[in-house]
């Protein structure tokens, strides 16, 4: 009888919060992100983009057996699900990345988690355009984007960790970003910053010369949906030999390539 209440309670609770969100509340980016992540649930995808690059499952990229630690679990509005963050970090492990490179900090709750993960002599290097520069970036900068680059902090979830240590933040626009003290020196790049076509082939050129003797493994996020990032994705499957063997990983927004 008890737990019957309870749901009760939680299924009245959730009512009055969806009818909210529903309503006024759908003014506030979060909510609207939630709400697409309802529809894509129950399988409406008005208008989703070609899917050319073929999928996989993660057990089939990187073994279950795998060990790691996950922290920060609690998501926001920006960041990747918890499957995906999983998923980056057995990516991660799997490479034994000593040195990795992420595209795009955000509040760092991914370079966290890569750091947590790293070898002990690890290093990570993340970038991220400060909302300053915003308005004069190389190149364009959706609407989508936007709010993720229009913050106070960037990397704020490793701020005063213990692997704040390891971890250099960066700062810059990556399409003119001087990348060249990293090329020939990665082992992981997490590619997942500005979401425009140009900027997705831009930020995968310079992760390809990061690449230690052109050897390791790129992430790229938030494939799948009608953007930039998409299409390019699409056309380096498509038209670029070296990425023939990238896939999608099933249940996530992640293509993955290994480079050897």
């Amino acid at each position: 009888m008890r737990s019957l209440l309870l749901f009760f309670l939680i299924f009245v609770y959730s009512a009055v919060a969806c009818l909210y969100m529903f309503t006024i509340g759908i003014f506030a980016p979060k909510h609207r992100a939630f709400i697409r992540r309802i529809s894509d649930y129950f399988g409406f995808r008005p208008g989703a983009p070609d899917l050319s690059i073929p999928s996989a499952s993660l057990s089939s990229i990187a073994r279950d057996d795998i060990s790691f630690r996950i922290l920060e679990s609690e998501s926001v509005d920006g960041n990747v699900t918890l499957f995906e963050l999983m998923a980056l970090v057995k990516l991660s492990i799997a490479n034994a990345s000593q040195a990795i490179f992420e595209i795009g900090t955000f509040d760092g709750r991914t370079t966290l988690n890569l750091a947590a993960n790293a070898p002990s002599d690890g290093e990570v290097f993340t970038l991220d355009l400060p909302r300053e520069n915003m308005g004069n970036a190389q190149g364009t900068i959706s609407r989508a984007d936007r709010p993720y680059i229009n913050k106070k902090t960037s990397g704020a979830r490793f701020v005063g960790t213990e692997y704040e240590h390891i971890i250099t933040q960066l700062y810059g626009d990556s399409a003119v970003f001087d990348f060249s003290n990293y090329f020939n020196n990665i082992d992981f790049v997490f590619v997942d910053g500005a979401h425009t076509y140009d900027y997705l082939m831009s930020d995968t050129d310079r992760a390809i010369k990061m690449l230690r003797s052109g050897k390791g493994v790129i992430a790229w996020h938030d494939y799948g949906r009608d953007n930039g990032a998409t299409r390019a994705l699409n056309d380096l499957f498509n038209n670029d030999a070296r990425f023939k063997n990238i896939k999608r990983i099933n249940g996530t927004s992640l293509v993955v390539g290994f480079f050897s």
